[in-house]
């Protein structure tokens, strides 16, 4: 069963530019990664502060290596530190019926 992920960035205010810079330069590492189906930044029209991440995984165990392997790198929470309002809010949606 495929895994969606739903990654909220909130930047501080007028930083979110900032932000989706970060998050361009460490996309292709997400997408490259065993078990990532694909991976997408969208940008909030009506709020340019705000980021989402759209990922798509092979399964639950394909996301959870890859969330281990980001939390040893540090790489956003180094680069997201500063310029982040608050801690990034995280969906997990599998497919199939809906219960």
């Amino acid at each position: 069963m495929t895994l969606t992920v739903l990654v909220g960035i909130k930047a501080k205010p007028g930083q979110g530019d900032e932000v989706a810079a970060v998050v361009e330069r460490l996309l292709p590492e997400t997408r490259e990664y065993d078990g990532c189906l694909g991976a997408d930044a969208l940008r909030d029209l009506d709020d340019p502060d705000a980021v989402l991440l759209l990922e798509r995984w092979r399964d639950e165990d394909s996301h959870a290596a890859y969330g281990r392997w980001r939390a040893e790198q540090g790489a956003f929470a180094e680069h997201l530190g500063e310029i982040a309002a608050g801690p990034t809010t995280v969906r997990r949606l599998v497919d199939g019926p809906v219960r």
